[in-house]
């Protein structure tokens, strides 16, 4: 079970790597701004590379604990999601918990004159119920820079 954990936090990761334009949302309520260093953000969104389409993935809690969930949209290249349904990348509830993610946006403007090269670091946090009952808890952390330079900014 914690190979599907594994494999959505390993697909989101390479999914960012080829793209460009990073931006979160602290609250994940769309409102998308540049880094989010200290606190982190619920929800991250990119442009993909090749196709230009606006990818993004946000963490969805549930007042229920370890109810929530990893989900990805693609929206048109100009930002419009309208259309755009989320789809749930994680696995169900009832054998995966997961209670917390957080995405940190890093380097994606220019300070002091030095280009930096954007990455974001994902963490997770939650348990695994086996089959037998056992309850196994898991912290996860995985770190993506962008592949392609962007040397416009």
């Amino acid at each position: 079970v914690i190979d599907n954990v594994t494999f959505a936090i390993d697909s989101l990761s390479r999914d960012i790597r080829n793209g460009s334009n990073y931006t979160c949302s602290v609250n994940g309520d769309d409102n998308f701004s540049g880094d989010c260093i200290s606190t982190g953000g619920k929800e991250i969104q990119y442009r993909q590379v090749g196709t230009n389409n606006i990818i993004q993935y946000r963490f969805v809690g549930s007042p229920n604990p370890g109810q929530g969930n990893i989900q990805k949209r693609i929206c048109n290249p100009s930002g419009d999601c309208s259309g755009a349904n989320w789809q749930s990348i994680s696995a169900p509830v009832n054998t995966v918990s997961i209670d917390n993610m957080t995405y940190y946006v890093l380097g994606t403007t220019v300070a002091s004159g030095i280009r930096r090269q954007p990455r974001i670091v994902v963490t997770a946090e939650g348990s695994i119920l086996s089959k037998d009952g056992t309850k196994t808890d898991f912290t996860l952390q995985t770190t993506s820079s962008q592949r392609p330079r962007d040397d416009s900014r």
